[in-house]
């Protein structure tokens, strides 16, 4: 497992969301090394630099958590607690992590994506029911087709969607550097959307039903003018 850390202090561990890597933490893992905190930041398994594995039965959930407590174990041995910081589907593996080791975290902060409780729906008919609102073209059905995806960010790496030659204007929080690499990354790994808060997230979270599916939850942040990729951004 390919891990960046900086700073000594409370561990706190960050996850990310697809197709994000540990180097989008960057930011964060400076800022908070500044605070006397150790910010820790892995890639994890089948991404950037942490070992791959070919069956796709080696990625679920229960893998993905039984990596990062070995890296909690490692970080903060003695059984102490980490904070741990989730962004987008990084979320769900935060919450699965406090979920299943609770006895490992001392607080969690997510970013972007909320709490889902719903965990009586299948993955199948979770993907359908995204298509039916979204579209079938919605690209996290896409990207549950292996070889399908593959083809499609092939082409979409050689110009986002727009023809070779085009010049792309990237935001202010995105550099060429950063483009570079992600797709270096990704193309060793043979293996982006403007967001607003999806329609329902705003209701649940004003109306009462987040606070009661999480009852320790102690604030809900709306920040304004900023898109999906928060932590980059802001």
């Amino acid at each position: 497992m390919h891990v960046a850390e900086k700073g000594q202090g409370p561990e706190i561990l960050f996850l990310y969301g697809f197709p994000e890597l540990r180097y989008s933490r960057c930011h964060q893992t400076i800022a908070l090394a500044s605070l006397s905190y150790r910010a820790v930041a892995p890639d994890l398994r089948g991404f950037g630099d942490t070992d791959e594995l070919l069956e796709m039965t080696s990625y679920t959930c229960f893998h993905v958590i039984g990596d990062l407590i070995g890296l909690i174990d490692l970080v903060a041995p003695n059984d102490e607690k980490v904070f741990v910081v989730g962004h987008d589907s990084g979320t769900y593996m935060a919450c699965f992590l406090c979920s299943f080791r609770a006895n490992r975290i001392k607080a969690l902060v997510n970013l972007s994506v909320v709490f889902n409780p719903n965990t009586s729906v299948s993955n199948s008919n979770w993907i359908k029911a995204l298509g039916a609102y979204y579209g079938d073209d919605y690209y996290i059905g896409g990207i549950h087709e292996p070889g399908e995806i593959e083809a499609q960010f092939e082409q979409i790496s050689k110009g986002y969607g727009h023809p070779p030659d085009a010049i792309i204007a990237l935001p202010g929080w995105l550099s060429d550097e950063d483009i570079k690499y992600f797709t270096t990354k990704f193309d060793k790994n043979a293996l982006l959307k403007e967001s607003t808060i999806t329609k329902g997230v705003k209701e649940y979270i004003h109306k009462g039903e987040f606070r009661s599916d999480v009852p320790l939850l102690e604030e809900v942040t709306i920040m304004e003018g900023v898109g999906h990729f928060i932590n980059q951004e802001k």
